[in-house]
């Protein structure tokens, strides 16, 4: 079964669930990965007891990471920190090896954007546990909870963790296919640490990652130099995985399945476009004097008329239906 999102609407065909999902984010355009990693500095934050370590590899551009520390969770952290200071927008990509069965499941390695050094301060990371376990972990104030988005995806995978301005998205690849994985807001002020984190998860033990690919690079967008990108998004409901049909930096909204379940209609700047569930090239549909439509729109069960809704002169809504392909509307 599959699922999109669309602000808590949806109709039903067939066996597939639709629902529409609008992602909006602030895209900071232009981002270029940067090459090895200059960092400045690697500290064992919270309560350690047994100090942790990082060996780099120039030839392959890996880093083995060893850290301890019984979990960055809760209300207090305790891990091995490898950073570099950060402001603005960042893009940090990764992949994680562990090294060894482990002695806890839940041990975490991954990219981490933190506030500061202290054990409690407010952080964003995107971490694969030693289970396989993908998620992006979050604190939203200093000394608060702990709050998690999980992947329903394991590992082995890329993470891919992006923030522009206050969002931060966490995209992974697996097997030459994107997922999203999710999208929160943390407000991190001023300059920040970003780094590769692990943790053990057991405070009488340390756990060794091989960090590899990693890619940092960061910028500074004007706040009137940022654009929208929007996301269209299949979501399967059995498995919870997420993936993009159509990705823009326009602003676009409120799909619907066609009958047959092989196109989607949506609404983009008072028209309605038509796009294949595969993805492609997207189609306008004529509505004919009706090019203010508004994000009400769906399929006559037959599926051969599109009932729109048009944003009128006179700035009342009117409701019109037409042929599904297009063609003069009719004033209901």
């Amino acid at each position: 079964m599959k699922l999109i999102l669309l602000n808590s609407k949806g109709s039903t065909h067939m066996q597939i669930i639709a629902i529409i999902f609008f992602l909006s984010l602030i895209f900071a355009a232009g981002i270029v990965f940067a090459g090895t990693v200059e960092f400045e500095g690697q500290t064992d934050v919270g309560k350690i007891k047994i100090p942790g370590s990082v060996k780099y590899d120039p030839e392959n551009n890996t880093y083995r990471i060893t850290g301890s520390g019984e979990n960055m969770w809760g209300t207090e952290d305790a891990f091995y920190y490898v950073w570099k200071k950060a402001e603005g927008d960042l893009t940090l990509k990764i992949d994680v090896e562990w090294i060894g069965k482990g002695k806890q499941l839940h041990r975490k390695a991954g990219w981490m954007v933190r506030a500061g050094l202290e054990n409690d301060d407010p952080y964003v990371d995107a971490v694969i546990h030693g289970d396989g376990l993908i998620s992006m972990q979050y604190r939203i104030t200093k000394g608060g909870t702990t709050y998690e988005v999980q992947s329903p995806l394991k590992a082995p995978a890329t993470l891919l963790l992006e923030r522009t301005g206050d969002q931060f998205t966490l995209t992974i690849t697996k097997d030459g296919h994107v997922y999203p994985v999710g999208t929160i807001t943390v407000e991190l002020k001023g300059q920040l640490y970003a780094g590769l984190a692990v943790c053990s998860h057991d405070s009488t033990t340390s756990e060794t990652a091989i960090l590899s690919n990693v890619n940092f690079a960061q910028s500074n967008i004007p706040a009137d130099k940022r654009v929208v990108e929007s996301t269209l998004e299949i979501i399967n409901i059995e498995s919870g995985a997420r993936q993009i049909v159509r990705r823009a930096k326009e602003h676009f909204e409120a799909p619907n399945w066609s009958r047959d379940g092989n196109t989607l209609f949506y609404n983009s700047g008072g028209k309605i476009y038509i796009l294949p569930v595969k993805g492609g090239a997207p189609e306008l549909i004529n509505t004919g004097l009706a090019d203010r439509c508004n994000n009400d729109h769906g399929l006559s069960p037959d599926g051969k008329e599109l009932v729109i809704s048009n944003h009128g002169k006179d700035g009342k809504s009117l409701i019109y239906i037409l042929p599904s392909k297009g063609g003069d509307p009719r004033l209901v």
